[in-house]
């Protein structure tokens, strides 16, 4: 899998580059998988809702950059990176960082992200995290620890996140992870974003 990226919630799309594009180490297109929760698990309406959002959003950056000429890639947690092509020396084309640099700036600033991006930290965004932890529970067997109290949470510079312990969680394959990334998406604090290996193919 790939190295894990941590943003502020103000900071969802970052540029990221995949020199190898095509070539040895991007790994083959891999099945889906599918999660049984628990039996007690229901999942919120917002979490729906936030799925659907980060899902548009995600096409409407691919569309934006590919009208640049880049290849947007989605990731999970709601990051879009641009796959880098390389010359025949193996390197990034002379002045593609800048024009690919200018073109994501452009498309932040044109395409509408997810509401619950932008939703203030208050008990509403609290509760909305418990319920992300409680989902992970029900999925998985990842033993994640109690968040501190709201009133310490709320102050956090970088609130506290149950999606920083499946972090360190091997997953057997790339499928894997994402079924659980879109089972329980996140409430949009502490965001958690990182582009799959197999995203890159």
């Amino acid at each position: 899998m790939s190295s894990i990226k941590w943003l502020d919630r103000f900071s969802i799309a970052f540029l990221a580059t995949c020199i190898a594009l095509g070539l040895a180490g991007c790994t083959p297109a891999e099945p889906e998988v599918s999660l049984t929760p628990a039996e007690s698990w229901v999942a919120p309406d917002w979490m729906q809702a936030a799925a659907r959002e980060v899902a548009e959003y995600q096409a409407g950056m691919r569309d934006c950059l590919a009208g640049f000429g880049l290849r947007g890639v989605a990731g999970v947690g709601g990051t879009v990176g641009v796959g880098a092509p390389t010359d025949a020396s193996g390197g990034i084309p002379s002045g593609w960082s800048d024009h690919a640099a200018t073109a994501q700036q452009d498309c932040l600033d044109q395409v509408s992200r997810p509401s619950h991006w932008g939703l203030p930290l208050d008990e509403d965004a609290y509760e909305r995290m418990l319920e992300v932890r409680e989902c992970l529970l029900s999925h998985t067997d990842i033993q994640i620890p109690d968040p501190p109290p709201f009133e310490i949470w709320v102050q956090s510079q970088l609130p506290w996140n149950p999606w920083s312990q499946v972090s360190f969680r091997t997953f057997s394959t790339d499928a894997e992870f994402r079924a659980l990334a879109d089972a329980c998406p996140q409430s949009g604090v502490g965001i958690f974003n990182l582009i799959l290996d197999s995203e890159w193919d």
